[in-house]
Parts: structure tokens; sequence; C-alpha cells
């Protein structure tokens, strides 16, 4: 009988440990947590830099690792261990020259690195030291994925995927979506459309990204989602 109570109550003290034990396990609170943590997604790779930052509210691991010919930084949210982004580059990659490849091969093959995902963008980005390359943006889920492609071979040399930033009950702070359209209409030609206008958290900070053309000429900002400056204006010809 003694028995049969003391494994009784060795079972209830285990029922009442384990869900805290299973709810610390997911934290991460230490520099060497979020390294290990790393460790285990990038198996074989070599930690070189572990940060830790404030974004906004929340508390995030910024770990750097080299692997073979591959450079990785993943971020993970301190609070719930949650992965954030993810994002790789070739070491020393050295281009090819020659002939670019299409368009429409480097949408196929943006594609077939993430399935069933919507390219939301496509463009050229020539560089004065002949690094040409495609990047394509594009969003599949929760997450946006930004992939680099070498304009001349087609190989992939960078892959980056982040979470989207969820609206919050914060966001009646901002100047929204509306404001930030007519913002951006002062800055460009007139009869320029929109193609994207996203609430996003860049550097602990909310912006809207806005996404505008007409005819082949492109325009990009960054807004402050707050003030309703423009932090960056960039206009790009494509052809």
């Amino acid at each position: 009988m003694k028995r049969k109570m003391m494994l009784s109550m060795l079972m209830f003290c285990a029922v009442m440990i384990f869900p805290s034990a299973q709810a610390d396990a997911k934290k991460i609170s230490s520099s060497g947590a979020a390294s290990r943590k790393a460790r285990s997604l990038i198996k074989g790779g070599t930690v070189t830099e572990v940060d830790r930052d404030r974004e906004g509210s929340m508390t995030v691991y910024e770990v750097t690792l080299v692997k073979g010919k591959k450079k990785y930084e993943v971020k993970y949210n301190a609070t719930n261990g949650k992965l954030i982004s993810y994002e790789w580059e070739r070491i020393g990659f050295r281009p090819s020259r020659g002939t670019y490849v299409s368009k429409k091969k480097i949408k196929k093959l943006a594609l077939k690195q993430v399935k069933k995902a919507k390219v939301k963008k496509l463009f050229l980005d020539v560089s004065d030291d002949g690094d040409d390359e495609y990047e394509v943006d594009m969003k599949k889920g929760q997450k946006k994925y930004t992939l680099d492609f070498d304009a001349f071979s087609g190989k992939l040399v960078s892959y980056k995927w982040k979470l989207i930033v969820k609206k919050n009950s914060s966001s009646n702070k901002f100047i929204g979506i509306t404001k930030a359209k007519a913002i951006a209409k002062k800055k460009v030609p007139a009869g320029t459309v929109f193609e994207k206008v996203e609430l996003d958290k860049e550097h602990g900070r909310y912006v809207y990204e806005v996404e505008m053309r007409k005819g082949h000429m492109e325009y990009e900002m960054t807004i402050d989602a707050t003030s309703g400056k423009i932090l960056e204006f960039e206009k790009d010809y494509d052809d």
C-alpha cells in the first residue's frame, strides 16, 4: 500500500512539474543557448557571432555561422525560441560572364526553390563591378522571400526569408495605408500606379513599403509608419 501511495505521489509531481519545464524549454535566455539552437539548425556550421538585440518590444538573438562556402544568419525570438528569419549567401562567389539569363528562366528557378510562392517582384540589379544579379521578391504564407541569382549563369547566390509582421493594437498610431499612398503619390509623376503598399518592420521601426510603376520606370519608397516621413526613395528603369 505504501509503495502504491509513493508511486502515485511521484506521478502527481511529474504531472505538476512537466508543463512548467516544457513551457520554459522554448525560451532563449543566453547567447550560448542561441548558439546551440543555431548549430542544431545548421548542422556542421561554425558560429562566428551572436548578437542580442531589441526589435520594438521583442528581444531577439541573431546568430552568424559559416559552413563550407556559405555564410548563414538566423534570428530567433528570445521569448518563444521561434525562428523569425533565415538567410545564407555564398562566400567568395565569382560571377560568370556572357549573356544574361532570361527573366522567365529566373522566375522558374525561383519557384523551384519556393514552391507555390507568389512572385511579387523580379528585376535585374546591374553592379558597377560586374556582379550583375537578378533579385526575386516572393511571398508564401506568412513569409517574405528574397532570392538573388547570378544574372549570367542563373546560379542561386543568396537566399532569405523573414516572417511578415502582423498588425496589432498599436497600429492605430500609424498613419494608415491611405495616407501612405497620398504621401507616395506626391513623390512620383502623375499616372504612376501602385503595385504594393505593405506594413513592415525594419530595425525595430514600423514602416510602409511602397512599390509603384509608370511604364518601364519603377519606384520604391520606405515611409515611416508613425510620422509619414519618406526614409528611402529609389527609382529604376526596367527594360
